[in-house]
């Protein structure tokens, strides 16, 4: 049970498992690509909540906004899913691994057994994809190494199912059809983008401010 694509090394999680999610498909669209197009960027600092203790800092949008903003935009029909269970995930998984998916998981990087001791921290919004399956073990690839990994299923789980902040409750998405990049208006769609990020730019009252002096 395997299927077959070019595993990227990226610098960001969910932005590199789109865009290698996308090559698979035939859209060659890198990570800053897709970054770009998901009006990702933003700064956020909110000293009230704490994650592991620090204050909420954050220069991206919330976790899978890359992965539905994309597919909205690029017109794909993605099937994201959550689970009640391990067991309900791990079927749900081993299903679409068998019908050829490449299957996005959102795990925590704490409970990932490849990642070195030094490099596990309680952060339950890393994305990765399972692109196999060889006997009870997970063929994986995560963009932040250099090369494909392997995860046995019980560690996997405990990845997916993990407690606290930005819990993923077993959090699996993938792709339902092939975008038509011959049907967009690629321009287009890169001048909503743009527009959009420079919204973002400005504070929130002084677009409300805006608003009421063009009306």
């Amino acid at each position: 049970m395997k299927n077959y694509f070019q595993h990227q090394h990226t610098a960001h999680c969910e932005s590199g498992v789109i865009s290698t999610m996308l090559k698979a498909c035939g859209i060659q669209f890198n990570e800053a690509m897709v970054f770009g197009l998901a009006s990702a960027l933003t700064f956020v600092y909110i000293p009230l909540i704490k994650i592991n203790g620090m204050p909420l800092i954050s220069y991206r949008m919330p976790p899978r906004a890359i992965i539905k903003n994309i597919s909205k935009i690029l017109g794909i029909k993605l099937n994201l899913q959550k689970f009640n269970s391990k067991q309900q995930g791990k079927q749900a998984l081993d299903k679409a691994l068998t019908e050829n998916k490449l299957v996005g998981l959102q795990t925590s990087v704490f409970w990932l057994p490849y990642f070195p001791p030094e490099m596990r921290f309680h952060f339950n919004a890393h994305n990765l994809i399972v692109y196999g399956k060889e006997n009870d073990v997970y063929l994986i690839s995560d963009p932040v190494f250099e090369n494909v990994q392997r995860c046995n299923s019980e560690d996997l789980q405990r990845a997916r199912f993990a407690k606290g902040a930005l819990a993923a409750k077993g959090l699996m998405y993938y792709f339902e059809n092939k975008p038509n990049i011959d049907s967009l208006n690629l321009c287009n769609i890169i001048k909503k983008s743009i527009k959009k990020m420079q919204n973002i730019c400005y504070p929130l009252c002084f677009l409300l401010v805006l608003k009421e002096f063009v009306q």
